[in-house]
């Protein structure tokens, strides 16, 4: 049995013109819009901030809040006290590939813990053997930081032979957005 991995790219609000936030999704079995989502974060606690890796089992895609709604005015834009939410989904999910169901080892599954042991799932640890780039600096973007480790993380998903070369030319062709 083979399972799908998303590229999920986050929206920004209407008037953030910055690059788009991140994630890897594998969905679990019968639910398309939940399973292990993989990402980095920035810590505050750190003067300059630090990134540090997310693993969330049977997240939820339907968890992210939807966009507010702005209203414009004479060209401008502001947001009102009682926008209303968009009906758009707050993210693009975008098909990286086929894996096989044996490189994901599911510790939540339908909301409920397996007892499974996540140190056997190819997907978490070849996550922990990709550091965060180079080229990112503390001082970067969340968003710019996130789409340079997915970029990393599938490189590392396609040498190990867990994704095919065709997941990165995806996102390379996303990246920037």
């Amino acid at each position: 049995m083979v399972r799908p991995v998303f590229l999920i790219i986050l929206a920004n609000p209407p008037e953030d013109n910055r690059s788009h936030h991140w994630a890897i999704l594998v969905p679990e079995p019968g639910r398309s819009d939940a399973g292990k989502y993989i990402t980095i974060g920035k810590s505050s606690l750190h003067r300059d901030g630090g990134f540090f890796k997310i693993y969330k089992h049977g997240y939820d895609l339907e968890a992210i809040p939807k966009l507010p709604t702005w209203e414009t005015e004479n060209g401008s834009s502001r947001f009102e006290e009682e926008s209303t939410t968009s009906d758009e989904p707050r993210y693009e999910k975008v098909l990286l590939g086929m894996l096989p169901d044996s490189a994901v080892v599911d510790i939540v599954l339908n909301d409920q813990p397996t007892g499974q042991d996540e140190a056997e799932d190819a997907f978490v640890v070849e996550a922990e053997k990709v550091d965060i780039p180079d080229n990112v600096s503390r001082g970067d973007s969340l968003q710019k930081a996130s789409q340079e480790w997915v970029a990393a993380y599938i490189q590392q998903l396609i040498a190990v032979g867990v994704l095919e070369q065709g997941a990165y030319t995806v996102v390379e062709n996303r990246r920037g957005r």
